[in-house]
């Protein structure tokens, strides 16, 4: 694992052998209290989001888990993308 610091920022990147069908790298951003924001205009720009039926409740593109929001879709080569509200 890989934690990466910018600013007030981390970004983590992972290998994970069982990372999805796909056996993808994951990339994973905390984005706190904006992740609403940031999944709505996601959304609108026509953003396909992962569901996971075993994580929580799905609402809207966000899984509700443990008092946590969590989001994730793919991107064009079907590497994973991460968001949560950490």
């Amino acid at each position: 694992m890989l934690t990466y610091r910018t600013g007030a920022t981390r970004l983590v990147v992972y290998r994970s052998d069982e990372a999805g069908y796909n056996r993808a790298n994951a990339v994973v951003w905390g984005v706190g209290d904006e992740i609403d924001a940031i999944v709505a205009a996601l959304w609108a720009r026509g953003a396909a989001f992962e569901h996971y039926p075993e994580i929580g409740r799905f609402e809207g593109g966000i899984h509700h888990a443990e008092g946590m929001k969590l989001v994730w879709l793919k991107d064009p080569d079907a590497i994973i993308l991460h968001l949560n509200s950490m």
